[in-house]
């Protein structure tokens, strides 16, 4: 199966020179966002002062600034009242709920953790707490011990649509396809129109090699949400795999409408277009594609092939060259020794001047 960010081939001197892409657009998963303790927990539910001690009481105003800061972006301000709210009441699930997600938002997934376990400590039944817990530990890679946190999510509430998607994914990080499949169908049972659940499964019927299966997720996606640039790039892929690459130039111009500043969808683009050989609609696209990311060496690489075709063999070599040094630099020896043989090659057989 054929990734958009290898290396193309280039004319007949030369044998097929394939460096896979580390990261491919294909490979992205859609994850479904972790749960706010705003959804257990609002200001409405305020504790009645009648009912309980004046710390509750005072730890829940805390908790009611916190919800207030984290509406206006201001993270800090809102850990530090959670900080205070839990100090006042170190039972007080929601607010270490609340703190978790916080915490998932800025990346510190260790302390999100510690905070989710306490409020499963606290509400064992809690499915939102286990969902979250997943979550973190899906953005960790720890993709099996998410599927059992997403697990207990689901024992608890078997019709959480975000839970099966994600559970999906994690069962296709382990590239256990049919596993994720089964759970994108009960997420699209659960929530017919459910936009992720359609992307995702495509994504696997992709890897299993189902291409119509994959298609018609694609454009089911793209009709639920127009402007899903995902989905786009996905079919955008596929059709280039099933070498209908006008349809996959259109899928990636309607991609690069919606996020005109991603430079792996430009760089894709090209290699399309190399496909077509319509070389100059492909360097004009590199050339885009390391404006944007100039510190992409297999976009000086590619740019290069295809001033080959274009007959600027001195241009190849100094992309070559920056390619070269690049790939150095980020550790990639193999690639740079690989351009580097290329180059001689190359010089062996341009006509002197």
């Amino acid at each position: 199966m054929s990734n958009l960010r290898n290396f193309t081939t280039w004319n007949s001197h030369f044998s097929r020179f394939c460096v896979p892409r580390l990261v491919q657009i294909a490979a992205a998963v859609v994850l479904a966002a972790p749960l706010s303790g705003l959804i257990v927990v609002t200001p409405a539910t305020a504790v009645n002062p009648s009912t309980v001690s004046e710390r509750q009481v005072e730890s829940n105003r805390y908790y009611i600034l916190a919800l207030a800061s984290e509406e206006k972006g201001n993270y800090t301000e809102a850990i530090a009242y959670l900080d205070r709210a839990i100090d006042l009441d170190s039972n007080y699930a929601e607010a270490f709920m609340e703190r978790g997600w916080i915490y998932t938002q800025l990346e510190e997934y260790q302390k999100a953790l510690t905070d989710f376990d306490r409020v499963i400590a606290l509400t064992p039944q809690n499915g939102d707490a286990y969902y979250n817990r997943a979550w973190v530990k899906f953005a960790q890679k720890q993709y099996q011990t998410a599927i059992s946190d997403f697990d207990r999510a689901i024992a608890i509430n078997p019709n959480d649509a975000p839970a099966y998607n994600n559970r999906g994914l994690a069962y296709s990080q382990l590239e256990k396809h049919q596993e994720a499949i089964e759970d994108y169908n009960r997420a699209i049972a659960v929530k017919p129109d459910y936009l992720l659940a359609y992307s995702n499964r495509g994504l696997s019927y992709y890897y299993l090699g189902k291409t119509q299966e994959a298609l018609a997720d694609y454009d089911r996606a793209i009709q639920i949400d127009p402007q899903s640039k995902q989905a786009y790039v996905h079919r955008a892929i596929l059709y280039s795999d099933l070498q209908e690459y006008q349809k996959s130039v259109s899928d990636f111009d309607l991609a690069i409408a919606l996020e005109p500043e991603n430079s792996d969808l430009y760089y894709n683009r090209a290699i399309v277009y190399n496909n077509l050989k319509e070389y100059q609609k492909a360097v004009a696209d590199l050339d885009k594609s390391i404006q944007l990311n100039p510190q992409d060496p297999d976009a000086y690489y590619n740019r290069g092939v295809a001033y080959i075709y274009l007959n600027k063999t001195d241009k190849t070599l100094n992309d070559w060259q920056l390619a070269v040094k690049l790939y150095q630099q980020q550790g990639r020896e193999e690639e740079a020794q690989k351009v580097l043989q290329h180059i001689n090659e190359l010089t062996k057989i341009i006509p002197p001047a």
